[in-house]
C-alpha cells in the first residue's frame, strides 16, 4: 500500500498540530496566568464542544469503516466517503479536533489554546490543500463533482 502521506505533501499529521497546542497550553499554564474572561458558560460551551467533536469523529470514523477506507492519514485512501458527516463537510475528522481544542480552550478558559488552535485551523486549511490535490489525481472526475457539492469545513 502506498503512504498517501507522502503522495500528498503530508509530512505530520494534522492532528499532531492541534495535540501540540494543547501541550504548549499545558507548559505555558505552568508558568502564566492564561485564562479568559471567566464565565460559567464557558465551561458549559466548552463541555459542549467537546462532546460534538468526540460523536462527530465517531460518526465520521465509522461511516469511513462502512467505507471500507481507512482513518490513517499516512494509508492510501481507496474510496470516497460521502455518506454521515462527509455529506455536510469534506474534513469532518479535522473538523472535530478543531472542535475539541477550541472545547478545551473554553471548558479551561485557556486563551492560548485558542490562539494555538487558531494556528492549528492555518496549517490544517494549507495540508487540506495538498490532500485535495492528492485526492483530485487519485479519483478525478468523481472528487471534483464531490468537492462542488460539499464544503471543506462546513
Amino acid at each position: 500500500m502506498k503512504n498517501s502521506a507522502i503522495l500528498s505533501g503530508l509530512l505530520v499529521a494534522p492532528p499532531l498540530y492541534y495535540f501540540t497546542a494543547i501541550g504548549m497550553a499545558i507548559v505555558a499554564g505552568v508558568f502564566f496566568e492564561i485564562t479568559l474572561l471567566f464565565h460559567p458558560a464557558f465551561w458549559i460551551v466548552g463541555s459542549v464542544l467537546i462532546a460534538l467533536s468526540i460523536v462527530l469523529a465517531l460518526w465520521a470514523k465509522y461511516s469511513m469503516i462502512q467505507k471500507g477506507t481507512t482513518t490513517n492519514s499516512y494509508k492510501e485512501s481507496s474510496a470516497i466517503v460521502t455518506s454521515g458527516p462527509f455529506q455536510f463537510s469534506r474534513n469532518p475528522m479535522y473538523l472535530s479536533i478543531t472542535t475539541l481544542t477550541t472545547g478545551l480552550a473554553f471548558a479551561f478558559n485557556d486563551w492560548i489554546l485558542l490562539i494555538l488552535t487558531g494556528v492549528a485551523i492555518y496549517i490544517t486549511n494549507i495540508v487540506i490543500r495538498r490532500e485535495e490535490h492528492y485526492l483530485t489525481k487519485k479519483f478525478g472526475q468523481e472528487y471534483l463533482e464531490y468537492k462542488k457539492k460539499v464544503r471543506r469545513w462546513m
